[in-house]
């Protein structure tokens, strides 16, 4: 290969060698087959996705975002607005994210207009785009490292480096971390985001080394659609000039001139964000449950966010325990008496500060460290709240980083770079944690099928967590209301208890939704009075704990259930006026309860009180125009008024005729 005169500082340790901007990297037959190598195996660990249905926020970005349902018609709203806008009234009342990736919502749009929310389609989309940021991210890696090229000879010292690429790139398709992203539609902002960003680096290390001025139109482009998929492809910036920096050797006024140029777009992206989102308000992340956080000290956040650092280190390279469920009591905001934040602090400043020594010397696995750690800025929650206290799905860009060093330091350790490279050790490392990552992935996906059996998994790992346990005990109550078998329904309905019992037992800010689900419950076993007593509990909790902003009606309008339930058990047994009592109860929790007003027609019916029964019935077809009881209760009523007027006006001309018969005739 031919190699630029001018030389790279580096010290006797650094064992890899800075690109050679005069090095092209063929996409020869050796890539290609690379390429088929990594995208098969993305197909054997991710193929199973296609069976699998929507789970947890797939609904929320799908089928119950409002503007996404409108197809092609929403793509202008999901341009301009809030991409969480429309999603449901609660969202739009308290708006609690401010976020605005209308890259991946717009797709889901596409998709909503050509295959009606098919989630096949969903999760094949999410599956192609995965394998070919594989393909583009070879393609990089091959960029960086071009020794690695198959016109490499094969007495060249630098040969073995052929492996290295493909080696990483193998790592980072089996990432187990990467279950919560593949196998989650709704995560389609991460993968959108780290595909474009990977293009982007590519175009540009392209353009360093052509210097053509469509590569650089290029990567720009990509770095915005990667700022349009998710914001925080912005952590980006400061990784650029350092890959400019450690795998080139541009001088220093081109190496900031490119800078700057990425360094206005992202400028350009945050004013138009800021133009259409508008500021990040608290809204529903001021509530405790939503955000650890509230309520707490800097130094306790800076405190919490080392020790989440230090899990991160720790699952980017020991990815085996995984679970969405790291909400609030899962993980506890600490101290900086806390062995787990001073540990946290001194891994990460101390793996930072190497880092920084070694980058200097163009070291490539001190850039992969650092690029770490700025890619996890955001997650750690010390500037703003991510929105989780921890998420494996947060691991998916740091991730390359994380198998990138660990990749280059398996090879340094057998002698890269030397006449003695030992070249089997190194396979038997890459191909054991292969194996590792592969086996994990199997065990892990299986959950993705459903919200149940990912809340089961979640709870099992998680068992503190709060959002988890209030969610897990709400599947198991509905699958009772769904199950025919009785032995079932009582198993689920039990298990459904526990869990909420030992919620209970730890929550400390009093979720009024462990006990709307304990009414529930009780409602399934038909016990009026103790699913009255947990309701209205919920209820109370509610009104009295929260703010207004963050109140949610469902707990009165299942209060209100409750009442039309018993009621109806009541007009059964012929106790009509106790059930008109719980009937006029409910109404009074919820007024638009259509199978309320049904039964208090059917209760007027039976009193012949036709007059006050279609009024019922009308109420409740409007409460729900498209209820077919309702209408067919309005029809049959008519009918009996009908046949009541009439019924009335035959016996008043019987009447007459009678007075006319008995009254005698004057003469």
């Amino acid at each position: 290969m031919a190699k630029s005169s001018s030389k790279s500082p580096r010290s006797s340790a650094s064992r890899f060698s800075a690109s050679r901007l005069s090095a092209p990297v063929p996409f020869s037959r050796n890539y290609r087959l690379q390429v088929a190598v990594v995208v098969l195996l993305a197909l054997v660990l991710y193929g199973q996705t296609l069976r699998f249905g929507l789970v947890m926020d797939d609904n929320m970005v799908i089928t119950d975002h409002k503007t996404v349902q409108q197809g092609f018609s929403g793509i202008p709203t999901l341009l301009t607005k809030d991409s969480f806008a429309g999603f449901d009234e609660t969202y739009d009342r308290t708006g609690q994210r401010k976020t605005y990736r209308p890259v991946s919502f717009i797709s889901f749009a596409i998709e909503k207009q050509l295959f009606n929310n098919n989630p096949i389609v969903a999760h094949g989309v999410n599956l192609v785009l995965y394998a070919i940021t594989l393909a583009v991210l070879l393609a990089l890696l091959r960029e960086w490292f071009p020794d690695a090229a198959p016109d490499a000879k094969p007495n060249d010292p630098q040969a073995h480096y052929r492996l290295l690429p493909l080696a990483v790139t193998l790592l980072f398709a089996a990432h187990p971390a990467h279950t919560a992203v593949v196998a989650n539609i709704k995560s389609r902002d991460e993968i959108f985001a780290l595909l474009f960003a990977v293009l982007s680096v590519l175009f540009l290390f392209r353009h360093s080394r052509s210097e053509k001025p469509r590569e650089l139109v290029y990567s720009v482009m990509c770095f915005i659609l990667a700022l349009l998929s998710k914001e925080s492809a912005v952590l980006l910036l400061p990784t650029i000039p350092l890959a400019l920096y450690t795998f080139t050797n541009l001088d220093t006024k081109r190496l900031v001139r490119l800078s700057a140029i990425f360094g206005a777009a992202a400028l350009a992206f945050l004013l138009l964000w800021f133009g259409l989102v508008g500021r990040v308000e608290e809204g529903l992340y001021a509530y405790k449950l939503h955000n650890p956080f509230v309520g707490t000290s800097l130094a306790e956040r800076t405190a919490t966010g080392f020790m989440t650092l230090g899990l991160y280190i720790l699952k980017a390279i020991f990815p085996w325990t995984l679970s969405e469920g790291y909400t609030y009591n899962a993980l506890p905001v600490v101290s900086w008496t806390d062995w787990r934040a001073l540990g946290g602090c001194a891994l990460t400043l101390g793996l930072l500060i190497f880092a920084g020594m070694r980058v200097l010397r163009r070291e490539q696995w001190a850039f992969a460290v650092i690029a770490f750690f700025a890619s996890l800025f955001i997650a750690s929650n010390m500037i703003v709240y991510a929105g989780s206290m921890f998420g494996d799905r947060f691991l998916y860009t740091p991730s390359l980083f994380a198998v990138l060093a660990l990749v280059l330091v398996v090879f340094s350790a057998f002698g890269a770079g030397g006449k003695h490279f030992r070249l089997a050790p190194v396979i038997g490392i890459i191909a054991l944690v292969l194996v590792a990552y592969a086996v994990r992935d199997f065990m892990r996906l299986p959950n993705w099928q459903t919200d149940y059996k990912l809340l089961q998994a979640d709870h099992r790992s998680t068992p503190e967590s709060m959002m988890t346990a209030r969610n897990y005990a709400s599947q198991l109550v509905l699958r009772s209301g769904r199950t025919q078998n009785e032995t079932e329904r009582v198993i689920l309905l039990d298990e459904a208890e526990s869990v909420i019992a030992r919620a209970l037992q730890t929550d400390s800010i009093a979720d009024p939704a462990l006990y709307d689900l304990l009414g529930l419950s009780a409602l399934q076993r038909r016990n009026f009075p103790q699913a009255i007593s947990f309701a209205t509990q919920a209820m109370v909790l509610d009104s009295t704990t929260r703010q207004p902003i963050h109140r949610k009606p469902i707990f009165r309008q299942n209060l209100a259930s409750v009442y039309v339930s018993r009621a109806a058990v009541a007009i059964n047994q012929e106790r009509l006026e106790e059930g008109k009592r719980d009937l006029q109860a409910a109404l009074a929790l919820n007024p638009n309860n259509d199978n309320a007003y049904i039964n208090l027609g059917m209760i007027y019916g039976r009193q012949k009180e036709y007059k006050q029964a279609l009024v019922a019935f009308q109420a409740a077809y409007k409460a729900n125009p498209s209820s077919q009881i309702a209408q067919q209760y309005i029809f049959h009523i008519q009918q009996a008024m009908a046949e009541e007027e009439a019924e009335n006006e035959e016996k008043a001309e019987a009447e007459k005729a009678k007075k006319l018969r008995d009254t005698p005739l004057k003469k």
